[in-house]
């Protein structure tokens, strides 16, 4: 009886997504698309996606009608685990992953190191007159 039960609520599992690609457009958002299930076994075609960090801290869930979705604002350099499940209206699929990891963002990155040489340079030009001003003051 148990196998029956079983077998049954599994047949009402909708299939596995096809082919999920990831895509990072910008440095901290992260782009998933997928290709649907051959089948869904139920009243409705869904998807969920959801954002891991860290292995199992769930960052984000989306819900679409169509395997397409976008998370925002992530942060810069961070792991993710993103997992997608095709939802029938009633059971999810079995989640095909991805890992995923942010990168910099370049130009905070470049514009701080700017910063910093133009303070250094100007740091180095204020010790050198203070130097030259010493120097003529005890020279008299």
């Amino acid at each position: 009886m148990f196998s029956l039960v079983t077998s049954a609520r599994y047949q009402q599992l909708p299939g596995e997504i096809n082919n999920l690609k990831v895509n990072l457009p910008k440095h901290n958002v992260i782009e998933a698309t997928c290709v649907p299930p051959n089948y869904f076994n139920g009243p409705r075609k869904g998807y969920i996606a959801r954002l891991y960090s860290g292995g199992d801290v769930l960052i984000k869930t989306l819900k679409q009608t169509e395997c397409k979705f976008e998370f925002k604002d992530l942060s810069y350099s961070t792991e993710y685990e993103l997992k997608v499940t095709a939802f029938n209206g009633h059971n999810e699929g079995i989640p095909i992953g991805a890992s995923v990891t942010t990168s910099y963002d370049d130009k905070a990155l470049i514009v701080s190191l700017v910063f910093f040489i133009v303070a250094s340079v100007a740091f180095a030009v204020v010790l050198s007159k203070i130097y030259t001003l010493r120097l003529r003051k005890s020279r008299k």
